[in-house]
């Protein structure tokens, strides 16, 4: 603790420095969380009731919890990424460790009931295998096309002028919102429903969600921004086909 005297107007004032644990930075004891790095001041030692309130915290918490961005990415998905790039960083969940976090459960959920899509569709033994290959490296697909994605929004939508790294930013949302859809569609796999009907009306849902989240995202009114939007999807997704049936023949023999 350091004891600083200032002079001001003919009078001492004492104020109490304190040093932030994380960054090593000191600042005055008024705050309550550190002005340098943002960690909170009054900090305890760890005990299984501290784990358990941040891991509840980082799912619920009413700013930023995983839960809500569900549902604003759901109705506003476009709104939520302009927002955090527009500097409303605290107030949402990283979108990168979002992307990370939805990946893992999408392939964990993808492995563990791979069997059924082969149970509800009459495949021959090529389609099989393809679809065998691509759920083997799900997430190595979907992590590719994020950043293809980024890109592909990045040339089409340049009157914008924005950062290559901020269509990153979008598109790591809608990718990590895409397997949370992945995930509900997966879990609706366990019901004898038609998959090939429900798979087309999913995707077809989820290209509209898409070409809106473009639009939205760059405040578009006009019909060239619907029209570059669907392209971008339509793109996205004969490229996504092209990588899988490629990476196929390319490696499927010895995979």
């Amino acid at each position: 603790m350091l004891i600083v005297q200032l002079w001001k107007t003919g009078c001492y004032f004492a104020f109490v420095s304190i040093l932030c644990r994380n960054c090593n930075k000191s600042f005055n004891e008024e705050y309550h969380h550190c002005p340098h790095c943002g960690q909170k001041v009054n900090l305890q030692r760890l005990t299984l009731h501290n784990i358990f309130h941040d891991f509840l915290h980082a799912f619920t918490h009413f700013d930023k919890g995983i839960f809500l961005l569900f549902r604003y990415l759901t109705i506003r998905p476009g709104k939520i990424a302009r927002e955090y790039v527009d500097g409303k960083r605290k107030r949402y969940f990283n979108p990168f460790s979002f992307l990370v976090l939805m990946v893992g459960v999408a392939f964990f959920l993808v492995l563990k009931f791979e069997s059924l899509a082969f149970r509800h569709e009459d495949l021959n033994r090529g389609n099989k295998e393809i679809l065998h290959f691509s759920f083997k490296y799900f997430n190595v697909f979907i992590f590719l096309m994020a950043p293809v994605n980024a890109l592909l929004s990045w040339l089409l939508f340049r009157k914008y002028k924005f950062f290559y790294a901020e269509y990153l930013v979008l598109w790591a949302y809608l990718t990590g919102q895409q397997m949370f859809y992945y995930c509900l569609f997966i879990l609706l796999a366990l019901f004898p429903l038609p998959l090939t009907i429900t798979g087309t009306v999913v995707g077809i849902l989820m290209s509209i969600w898409f070409a809106f989240a473009l639009v939205q995202f760059h405040h578009g009114k006009s019909l060239a921004d619907v029209i570059k939007a669907i392209i971008v999807v339509i793109i996205s997704h004969v490229l996504l086909q092209g990588i899988v049936y490629i990476g196929f023949y390319l490696f499927g023999s010895v995979s």
